[in-house]
Order: structure tokens, then sequence, then C-alpha cells
């Protein structure tokens, strides 16, 4: 039940939401916002702790080791995506036939 254009309207807006928080939230934690590391942690976290309700600790930590060992199987975190993608044939081969576990 409801208004169909309004619900459309309210997801477009939060989708957009959400991207701009993400956005926000990867330049503190690059600390490219205001120059001041103490303070781009703290925006960071703010606006991703509030804005899309999760740790800015935990994406820094990911972050870090993802550009550590970028592209390289079974060391960048970024490229774990299992069950919803595979970027790599070899972590799509870890995907049993029939089922959308590795």
């Amino acid at each position: 039940h409801g208004n169909l254009p309004a619900q459309a309207f309210g997801a477009v807006v939060s989708g957009v939401a959400q991207g701009r928080c993400g956005w926000l939230m990867h330049e503190g934690g690059h600390y490219s916002m205001t120059g001041n590391i103490k303070i781009d942690v703290r925006l960071q976290e703010i606006i991703y702790g509030m804005g899309c309700g999760m740790s800015g600790a935990w994406w820094r930590n990911q972050h870090n080791k993802h550009h550590a060992t970028p592209q390289k199987l079974k060391h960048d975190v970024d490229l774990d995506t299992l069950p919803l993608v595979a970027f790599n044939e070899k972590i799509a081969a870890r995907v049993r036939p029939g089922s959308f576990q590795a």
C-alpha cells in the first residue's frame, strides 16, 4: 500500500544520500577533507557512523589492507566479494555449482 511515486522518490533520495555519505567517508578516510588528520578521522567516523551506520575504523582497517596489497588474491580484502560477485576467474571457480556459497 502507499504512494508508489513517493516511495520511488524516497528510494532515489536515500540512494543519493548513501552515495554521498560513502564518498565523504572515503575522503575522510584518506585524510583529504580538511588537511588535518585528526579532524578528518573524526569527520569520517561521524559521517560513516551516523550517515551509513558503519564503523569508520573498520573501513580504514580494510581499506589500508587493500592499499597494501592491491589486486593480490588472498591478500586484497576488496577481492573477497563472494557470494555477490567475483572479479577474478580463480575466485569465481571457488563457487560450488548450484550454490551461492564458496
